[in-house]
């Protein structure tokens, strides 16, 4: 999810990164973490779907674009044999409106979260969010050290006692578990070090264990990133532990709290799989500008059968993802896809088909410039029905400009609420668990009138509450 802290929720997301070339997947800088002085408009939620092979050339497949359907402009047991409440259980209001076929994660950045006096730096005010909208909620997220220990609550601090006794009680009150997330994009190397040896990875076992307690959280998301190969049975080694102290205790809304993650490869979480009870795809952050790429969606359910041209690989999608955990034996109703409340700014470049990049599947020859923005920013920024395309083959929507100089031109890749709406429908055709939401702030568009603030999030809710 390409945020600060470890988001290690047994929801495979993904608030919740494609793999570069180097094979790094950056989700969060822990830095930014217990640094309130960072700029958290720089801080992305990387977790990105792995298994993206950046050693491909350049596609010049077609693209079927479509008018916009909606106006923008408004806008599973823990274990086989537990006996234990599941999420499933919990995943409906008290008042039984929400369905519970399928469970609708939401990430919520805690550095979003505005709360004075001592979370002044967020943009979401806790009483602008829909608890209907959604069936758990992850406050992201803690880091940890390499001693077990984990990145501080305190004043000032992106994890804060005002925020804390703010969006708790708030969850609570809605009948929604709150979980909290560890890891993040940035904070590998220490989260793997604390894991390596048994004596750090029981401290930090216990540490998770007191903040659950502590603070009354209904679970615990796990976000290490990447999960290189010489992690798997350390991190293995974790979730069983963090599992059986867990089996042992109840919260305040669940006799048994959450296990969740937001994952890494197939091959750490299968021999696992039934400790959790969301593992979460990061199925977003799915390209970039790098070496031998095309430019690509953020987050696409489907490749269309395209692939890169000097290598035949499949450019990367959510049902490839999803494929690939079920072929390891991990069962489709463990799992979820993600759905992005930010998208890419791809800019300029040179040598695509009409000079600088303007949609996707185009190579270059000098490559543009790919930057992060929250779905209020781009929408804000850059929509206009002019410019709006729907794939559905992919089930993506870009905007698209050709603009005088190429350094002008844009390709801009978002999950909108098309996109929403088709996430819904391939989550229950294909029978897997559910979805994430990476992350809430992202679609709080303050600039609306009241009532049109949150359009994504209740596009949706829409279409969850549906059937669709």
């Amino acid at each position: 999810m390409r945020h600060l802290a470890i988001a290690f929720v047994l929801l495979v997301a993904a608030c919740p990164e494609a793999s570069r070339p180097d094979g790094s997947g950056a989700n969060v800088d822990a830095a930014g973490v217990a640094d309130a002085s960072s700029d958290a408009g720089q801080v992305r939620d990387s977790n990105r779907a792995d298994g993206v092979h950046p050693d491909a050339v350049h596609g010049d497949a077609a693209v079927m674009d479509g008018a916009a359907a909606i106006d923008h402009g408004a806008a599973s047991d823990h274990a086989a044999a537990s006996d234990h409440t599941t999420a499933a259980d919990h995943a409906t209001s008290p008042d039984g409106g929400p369905p519970a076929d399928i469970w609708v994660t939401a990430y919520l950045a805690s550095w979003n979260l505005y709360v004075e006096p001592g979370g002044n730096w967020g943009n979401l005010p806790p009483d602008q969010i829909d608890f209907t909208a959604f069936s758990h909620l992850i406050f992201f997220a803690l880091g940890v050290e390499s001693d077990g220990a984990l990145s501080g609550i305190g004043d000032w601090q992106n994890f804060n006692s005002d925020r804390l006794n703010a969006i708790i009680p708030l969850a609570h009150s809605a009948g929604k578990p709150i979980l909290f997330s560890v890891g993040g994009a940035g904070n590998h190397d220490t989260f793997a070090a604390a894991i390596a040896g048994g004596a750090t990875r029981a401290a930090l076992v216990d540490n998770l264990i007191s903040i659950l307690t502590t603070w009354g959280f209904d679970g615990i998301d796990l976000d290490l990133e990447p999960i290189n190969s010489g992690d798997e049975a350390n991190f293995q080694a974790l979730v069983n532990a963090l599992s059986t102290r867990l089996a042992s205790l109840t919260t305040p809304l669940l006799d048994r709290p959450l296990l969740t993650a937001a994952v890494g490869p197939a091959s750490a979480f299968a021999p696992v799989h039934d400790k959790f009870d969301q593992i979460n795809l990061m199925t977003y952050d799915m390209s970039g500008a790098w070496d031998g790429w095309v430019t690509w969606y953020n987050a696409p359910i489907y490749n269309g059968g395209w692939t890169f041209p000097s290598t035949s690989g499949p450019l990367p999608c959510a049902d490839l993802m999803v494929d690939e955990f079920v072929s390891a034996g991990i069962p489709a109703s463990k799992l979820g896809i993600g759905i992005d409340f930010y998208g890419y700014v791809w800019r300029g470049g040179g040598g695509a088909v009409n000079g600088g990049v303007t949609g996707p599947r185009q190579g270059w020859t000098t490559a543009p410039s790919v930057v992060s923005l929250s779905y209020h920013e781009i929408m804000f920024t850059y929509f206009s029905s002019g410019v709006y395309h729907w794939d559905d083959v992919a089930k993506a929507a870009y905007l698209s400009t050709d603009e005088a100089l190429n350094q002008n031109d844009r390709f801009i890749s978002l999950d909108d609420e098309n996109t929403a709406a088709a996430k819904v429908t391939y989550v229950r055709q294909k029978e897997i668990g559910g979805m994430i939401i990476w992350e809430l702030a992202g679609g709080y568009r303050s600039d609306q009138n009241a009532g049109q603030r949150d359009g994504l999030l209740q596009s949706l809710k829409q279409a969850w509450y549906s059937g669709q």
